[in-house]
């Protein structure tokens, strides 16, 4: 009976990613099926279904030389001959066989999740069919070590379906700040962005945005003021329509970067450009372009910066009827159930 591997993770679907993953692994001779590719065993999609494994995005891993199971994967019996493998007792190249292929296939796996910023992958590993399964939770490295000892040391693998853990919640969040204004409304602004810029001091509290473990600052003056008008109209589209696809092209000097942002029902990602910042870290950001989390986390890590603004403005005396966006920014930030990581209790 041959063995197979695959499961389930959830992310906002990306055919080019996906074919740049497959391609990845091709140059290895390891083939990643995603979805309604996997057709060579029926049996998966049951599996995946009766153990309830509800990832938006199903895939399974075979090889050039078995495409139709992953015994190959796992194994090196289809790469040497049993005498070969066994030549002496130490069984020292069947090891270093059985690593070899471990690590190609583990080489693999964290391409795919690093390409698409997985937080949370569900594997399978099972002779043939099964409806009963051991479940462990685990790391990636644990995940690979545990493979390896037991093709190593047993010559087979248990059924077993490995939830493993790879992303914290950390690699977007905002840290909203306790910016300082000047309470006196200016009479000639009419939109948001006259007003934000009016009333905050230049030299008082950014706010600092979280991108994938680099601190960006923003400026509440210079910096949010221009941002706000995309912000409430990125958050309105990801509240009012169930999936997407949206560029914005942030205006700020100091923040000139362009974010594509795509989303589904539960999760988002964004593949950005960046082009200047404070502190000069474009290089720095163009090296970690992608950032994918929960699209409700995404939409919460707003709430303080517009409660922020909200308030200023009724501070300083600026009233919903005369100025552009007021009554918008209102609503959405009662729109917005929960708060972001730093402002959760």
């Amino acid at each position: 009976m041959s063995y197979f591997l695959f499961g389930s993770f959830n992310s906002v679907y990306d055919k080019e990613l996906l074919e740049q993953v497959k391609s990845y692994a091709s140059e290895k001779n390891i083939y990643i099926w995603f979805g309604e590719e996997i057709t060579f065993y029926k049996e998966i999609h049951r599996m995946l279904e009766e153990q309830k494994s509800d990832g938006n995005i199903k895939f399974a891993i075979t090889s050039e030389n078995q495409p139709c199971n992953s015994s190959d994967v796992l194994f090196p019996f289809d790469k040497f001959s049993s005498d070969v493998l066994f030549a002496d007792e130490s069984r020292n190249f069947y090891k270093q066989c059985c690593k070899d292929n471990i690590n190609i296939l583990f080489d693999c796996l964290k391409y795919l999740i690093d390409s698409l910023h997985i937080r949370q992958v569900e594997i399978f590993v099972v002779e043939g069919y099964d409806d009963i399964f051991r479940k462990k939770v685990c790391s990636i490295d644990e995940l690979k070590q545990d493979f390896l000892c037991q093709v190593e040391d047993k010559v087979a693998i248990e059924s077993c379906i490995y939830r493993v853990k790879l992303l914290d919640n950390s690699s977007f969040y905002i840290q909203a700040g306790n910016p300082m204004i000047q309470c006196i409304a200016d009479r000639n602004d009419k939109s948001l962005a006259d007003a934000i810029e009016s009333m905050f001091l230049l030299k008082t509290e950014s706010a600092v945005l979280m991108w994938n473990h680099i601190s960006i600052p923003l400026s509440y003056k210079y910096d949010i003021s221009y941002m706000m008008e995309d912000i409430l109209m990125l958050l309105n589209m990801l509240q009012s329509r169930e999936k997407g696809e949206l560029t914005i092209c942030w205006l700020p000097d100091t923040f000139r970067c362009d974010w594509t942002i795509r989303w589904d029902t539960e999760e988002l990602s964004i593949h950005s450009r960046w082009e200047n910042t404070v502190g000069n870290l474009e290089r720095l950001l163009n090296e970690r372009p992608i950032i994918s989390l929960k699209k409700d986390d995404f939409i919460k890590e707003w709430k303080s910066i517009l409660g922020i603004v909200i308030s200023s403005l009724k501070k300083c005396g600026y009233d919903v009827k005369e100025i552009k966006g007021m009554k918008q920014l209102i609503e959405q930030y009662k729109g917005i159930i929960g708060n972001g990581i730093l402002y959760s209790r």
